[in-house]
C-alpha cells in the first residue's frame, strides 16, 4: 500500500515560524506534528518518516532533526526540554524517545492531591543521537542520554545511559557489548565532563618541565644543565586525568586543580568557598585533608594546627559546599605517614583519627568516601620481605609521595571508580524539575535553533548607537558591568539601552536573571544570593533603590553607602552583568521593560506581597525564591558598628 505525503507547505502555513523544513521530504500524511506556541522543530534535508509517527514538542522546547534521517513506521517522539538527532540517523519501527520520566508520586510534587497521572509533574534533560547511528525495533530512549556516533541499538533495548561512539548495544538498560571501527564523525558538541580537585600538595603535586627530559631523540646527556620551562601538575591527579581520557576519548573532559601545597583543612575550605563563587560548577569532585593538620602541631606551628572540633566542622562545611556545587563528590583518605621512618610514622595514628572523623561526615552527608591509608599500609606490609633495591617506595621524602606510591593512589581510585560505579550517571545530561531543565539547558537548545535556522533569519539586533540622539528615554539608569558590545563600561545610560543587550542575549539562548534590592553595606549574605540568583541563568540583572527609595524604606538615616557607591560595589561582583537604578520603590515599570526570563527574592517575601508576581507571570516568566542566609543583615552590622563607636 502506498502513502501519501504531508505537503511541508500546508505545515508552515500551519505551524509558522515554529517549524522549519528542508528540501526533499517525504513526511507519511499520517504523521501527527504538534508544536507548541512557543516550541521550535527543524527537519533537515531528505528527512523521511512512515506511517503512524507522532512528533510532538512541548511549550518552550527544541527538537532538531538533522539531513537523510529516517523514521519507522509506529515512532512515537515527545520533547519537552531538547532533542538533536544527527544527520544519517535511522530509527525503526516501534521506537519510543521521551527526554522526560514522571517524577515520584511525592506529597511534594503533588499540586492538587488528585490521582492525576501528570499531577506530580515531570523531571527532564536533552537527548542526542549522532550521526549515523541506527536506533532499531522497540528500542527506548530516555530522559539525558546521548547515543554516539554510528552506534546500533539493538532491537527491544532501553537506554537509561549514554553509549559511546563506534558501539552495538543491547539489553535494559543498553550495555555496549561490541564495539567497530566505523567513519569518524563530527560530534558538533561532545559531552563536557568537569573534574575538581581540593587538596594538599600530594593532590597538587607540581613537577619541574623541560620538552627535552621527554624527548626520547632529543634527551641531555647526563651531566647537562637543562633549564626549567615551567611547572606542570602530575602526580595522581595528573594520572587520573591521563587515565580518564584514555578511556573515555569521545567526551571532552576539563580539570580544575584547586589544590595548594602546604594547606590544613582551614584552607582548603576558604579555596573551596573562592572557587564555588566563580566557578559553573562540576560534574564530579575530589577533595581531601588533614595530614597537614596534624603535622603542624608536630613541627609547633600552632597557629596552623587544627584541632580535631575545628576539623570535623571545616570537612562538614566542605563537602557540604561542594556538593551544593558538583554532581558527585569523593573525600580521598589521607595516606599515612612513611611508616618505615620513626620521626614520621609517629604521627600515623592522629592521621588516622582525623580520617575516621572525615569518613563519619562523609557517610553523614552522603558522600563516597576513598580509604587511602589501608592500602598503603599494606603494601608495605606485603613488600617487608622484598630486597630494599626492588621494594616499592612508596614516599620520596616521608610524606610526598613518589612515583610508585602515585600508581597505588591511581589503582585505589581506579578500583573505586569501577566497583562503586563512579562516573555512572555523569555522562548523561542531569535530569531536572522540567521547568527548571527548559531553563538550564536554554543555552543549548537555542543553540540549535540558532544552528539550523537560514542565516537571514539571525541578524544582530541594532546597536544603541544607531538611534538618534533625540530619541526619548525611560527614567531609569543602568551601571553597565563587563564592557558589552554597544555600551561603554562603567557608564550611566537609560534602561531603554538595555534593551538591545537583551535582544542580543535571547538572541544567543541564554537566560536573563532580575533580582532588585538596596544592598547598602554590601555583606556576605548578599553576595551569595547573588550568586544564587545568577546560577539560575547565564546574565544577571540587578536592580538597585536609589537613595530617596531606601530612605523611605529603611528610615532617615540609611542608606549609609550612597547610591554611586552601591552600584560600583555591585558592578564589580562577577555574578552581576548589570545594574539598574529604580526611581520608585518597586520594580514593576522595570520589569515590565525588561521582561527577564526569571526574578527572585530571597524567601522572606513567603509571607509578604510581591506585586510584580503577577507582571512576570503574566509574560510567561517565572517568580522564584531562594533560600534566605541567616546572620547577614545590614541592619545589623549598623547596630553592631554603633554598639562599637566611641561616646562623643
Amino acid at each position: 500500500m502506498s502513502d501519501s505525503y504531508i505537503d511541508p507547505d500546508l505545515l508552515k502555513e500551519r505551524l509558522g515560524d515554529r517549524i522549519k523544513i528542508g528540501r526533499g521530504c517525504r513526511i507519511s500524511a499520517s504523521t501527527v506534528i504538534e508544536i507548541a506556541e512557543d516550541a521550535f522543530l527543524s527537519i533537515g534535508d531528505g528527512v523521511t518518516s512512515r506511517r503512524g509517527v507522532t512528533l510532538e514538542v512541548d511549550r518552550g522546547a527544541t527538537a532538531v532533526i538533522g539531513n537523510n534521517v529516517h523514521i519507522g513506521e509506529n515512532v512515537f517522539i515527545y520533547v519537552m526540554c531538547g532533542l538533536r538527532v544527527g544527520s544519517g540517523v535511522g530509527i525503526s519501527n516501534m521506537v519510543d524517545i521521551h527526554d522526560h520520566n514522571h517524577r515520584e508520586r511525592d506529597r511534594r510534587y503533588l499540586a492538587t492531591g488528585e490521582l492525576d497521572p501528570c499531577d506530580s509533574g515531570f523531571t527532564a534533560a536533552p537527548i542526542v543521537i549522532e550521526d549515523g547511528a541506527v536506533i532499531s525495533n522497540k528500542a527506548t530512549l530516555l530522559a539525558g542520554v546521548r547515543v554516539g556516533a554510528n552506534t546500533v541499538v539493538g532491537a527491544n533495548a532501553v537506554v537509561s545511559r549514554s553509549l559511546p561512539p563506534n558501539t552495538v548495544a543491547a539489553g535494559a538498560p543498553a550495555k555496549p557489548f561490541r564495539s567497530f571501527q566505523g567513519d569518524v564523525c563530527d560530534q558538533r558538541g561532545p559531552q563536557v565532563v568537569r573534574v575538581g580537585f581540593f587538596g594538599t600538595s600530594i593532590m597538587e603535586h607540581f613537577e619541574a618541565y623541560n620538552a627535552s627530559m621527554f624527548q626520547q631523540w632529543n634527551l641531555p646527556r647526563v651531566g647537562d644543565q637543562v633549564t626549567v620551562e615551567s611547572w606542570r601538575r602530575r602526580g595522581y591527579a595528573g594520572r587520573l586525568a591521563d587515565a580518564l581520557r584514555v578511556k573515555y576519548p569521545h567526551l571532552q573532559w576539563e580539570f580544575d586543580n584547586g589544590s595548594e601545597g602546604g594547606a590544613n583543612s582551614r584552607r582548603i575550605l576558604a579555596n573551596v568557598k573562592a572557587a564555588t563563587a566563580e566557578a559553573a560548577g562540576w560534574d564530579v569532585v575530589f577533595t581531601g585533608c588533614g595530614i597537614n593538620d596534624v603535622w603542624r602541631r608536630f613541627q609547633g606551628r600552632m597557629d596552623e594546627a587544627v584541632d580535631i572540633a575545628e576539623y570535623e566542622k571545616n570537612v562538614t562545611e566542605i563537602v557540604t559546599t561542594l556538593k551544593r556545587a558538583s554532581r558527585r563528590v569523593v573525600f580521598l583518605g589521607e595516606t599515612p605517614f612513611d611508616v618505615l621512618h620513626g620521626e614520621f610514622a609517629a604521627m600515623n595514628p592522629e592521621v588516622l583519627r582525623y580520617t575516621r572523623v572525615a569518613r563519619a561526615v562523609c557517610d553523614a552527608h552522603g558522600v563516597d568516601f576513598v580509604d587511602c591509608y589501608e592500602p598503603f599500609e599494606r603494601s608495605v606490609r606485603l613488600s617487608a620481605g622484598v630486597d630494599d633495591a626492588a621494594r616499592p617506595g612508596l614516599w620520596g621524602d616521608g610524606v610526598h609521595l613518589s612515583d610508585h606510591g602515585d600508581e597505588l593512589m591511581l589503582q585505589i581510585l581506579m578500583t573505586h571508580a569501577e566497583a562503586g560505579a563512579l562516573f555512572t550517571g555523569l555522562f548523561e545530561y542531569e535530569r531536572r524539575e522540567r521547568d527548571e531543565a527548559l531553563i538550564h539547558y536554554k543555552s543549548l537548545t537555542h543553540r540549535w535553533r540558532s544552528e539550523s535556522r537560514p542565516a537571514t533569519a539571525r541578524q544582530d539586533p541594532p546597536s544603541p548607537e544607531a538611534e538618534p540622539d533625540n530619541a526619548p528615554r525611560a527614567q531609569t539608569r543602568v551601571h553597565t558591568g563587563a564592557a558589552d558590545a554597544g555600551l561603554g563600561a562603567g557608564g550611566v545610560l537609560w534602561a531603554r539601552d538595555l534593551l538591545p543587550v537583551l535582544q542580543r542575549w535571547r538572541s544567543a539562548g541564554e537566560v536573563i536573571v532580575w533580582t532588585n534590592g538596596c544592598f547598602d553595606l554590601l555583606h556576605d549574605g548578599h553576595v551569595r544570593f547573588l550568586r544564587e540568583a545568577r546560577a539560575l541563568g547565564d546574565r544577571l540583572v540587578v536592580g538597585l533603590n536609589s537613595d530617596e527609595s531606601v530612605r523611605r524604606l529603611k528610615g532617615e538615616e540609611r542608606p549609609v553607602v550612597p547610591f554611586d557607591q552601591r552600584a560600583e560595589l555591585l558592578r564589580e561582583l562577577r555574578s552581576v552583568d548589570h545594574v539598574v537604578a529604580l526611581e520608585g520603590d518597586l520594580p514593576v515599570a522595570e520589569i515590565k521593560s525588561l521582561r527577564p526570563d526569571i526574578c527572585c527574592k530571597d524567601e522572606t517575601y513567603l509571607s509578604l506581597p510581591l506585586p510584580e508576581r503577577q507582571v512576570v507571570e503574566g509574560y510567561g516568566g517565572r517568580m522564584l525564591l531562594l533560600p534566605r542566609h541567616d546572620g547577614f543583615s545590614t541592619t545589623g552590622l549598623v547596630s553592631r558598628i554603633r554598639k562599637t563607636e566611641p561616646e562623643p
